[in-house]
């Protein structure tokens, strides 16, 4: 059972909302605000099973969902004291009330020890007809002004453990963007919204600068395949995703890495991770051993629906 109680605040959140959670045990499960529309979205992709090959459904590329959790609040007889009162985590239940309700996922960092986080936002359009009309024109001016409109993505928050980075020229001119904290350098969304045609690879090269050559030669290679299986997956699976972002992680600490040649690195790094769910009973050190050296995923649901073809 897990309760809202047991859920502390998440430390390598690298874009989103305030107020993303994670389980204080293990930290192997996340929480964060969500709608009906996201968890209906959830709950349809992972109901697909066809047996196809991994890598090839949508919900190959998501977090496991695990259900939902609803934070409800009742008033004192004193009046002095709010009293936060949750729900288990029902497997495929939601609750269809006013309360604020929160989406259960597995933490797709967990395993890593020093992760690297890269949030970009995809598409021009930001957002459905499910919004007030004056959120529509805010978001369609941000799309406009940003490498959303030019490029057709955006980068939402980057998170990039401090291994002697050095910073471009063309970034220096952003430092009110992003910090330095506990060794971690943290960019926010205004970061991202002040990159244009003549910085935006610079700021993409930044986060892919491991520290070692060979390396990085592997991660590139290695996120491009899943790039490409990511968007064949997408062109074969009746969605709209509006708004959904791609959540790139890989491992910055070296020592991680130390033991990698060409011979092992498949193995320690597979393409696909295959999503089974978390055994409470788990050994947390084995499962940061055998985490991958990376990961890709697409999250944030909230404006996705699966329609016909037509």
């Amino acid at each position: 059972m897990i309760d809202l109680g047991s859920l502390v605040p998440s430390k390598h959140q690298a874009a989103g909302h305030d107020g993303c959670l994670i389980s204080e045990d293990s930290s192997s499960v996340f929480a964060k605000l969500t709608n009906q529309q996201e968890i209906d979205f959830y709950l349809e992709s992972q109901s697909i099973n066809d047996d196809s090959p991994i890598g090839s459904v949508l919900s190959d590329w998501m977090p496991i969902f695990y259900g939902t959790l609803t934070q409800g609040t009742r008033e004192k007889p004193s009046n002095e004291t709010i009293v936060m009162k949750t729900d288990e985590v029902v497997e495929g239940e939601s609750r269809n009330d006013d309360d604020k309700q929160y989406i259960v996922l597995q933490n797709l960092y967990y395993t890593f020890s020093k992760p690297n986080i890269l949030d970009i936002k995809l598409g021009s359009k930001l957002t459905d007809n499910t919004v007030t009309p004056e959120k529509e024109e805010r978001l369609r001016q941000v799309s406009r002004s940003t490498t959303s409109g030019s490029h057709g993505f955006r980068i939402c928050g980057m998170k990039i453990y401090d291994n002697n980075i050095k910073f471009p020229s063309k970034l220096e001119s952003l430092s009110d963007t992003f910090t330095l904290t506990d060794s971690y350098y943290q960019f926010d969304k205004f970061f991202g919204r002040s990159l244009n045609e003549s910085n935006i690879v610079e700021a993409i090269d930044l986060y892919f600068n491991v520290g070692n050559l060979s390396y990085q030669r592997k991660l590139l290679t290695r996120f491009l395949q899943r790039l490409q299986l990511i968007y064949n997956t997408l062109i074969d699976s009746e969605v709209r995703i509006i708004s959904g972002s791609l959540l790139f992680i890989y491992e910055a600490d070296l020592s991680k890495w130390s033991h990698v040649n060409d011979v092992n690195y498949e193995e320690l790094d597979p393409l696909v991770s295959k999503n089974e769910a978390n055994d409470d009973d788990s050994d947390d050190d084995e499962n940061d051993e055998n985490g991958p050296l990376s990961s890709l995923n697409l999250i944030d649901f909230a404006h996705a629906k699966y329609e016909l073809k037509i």
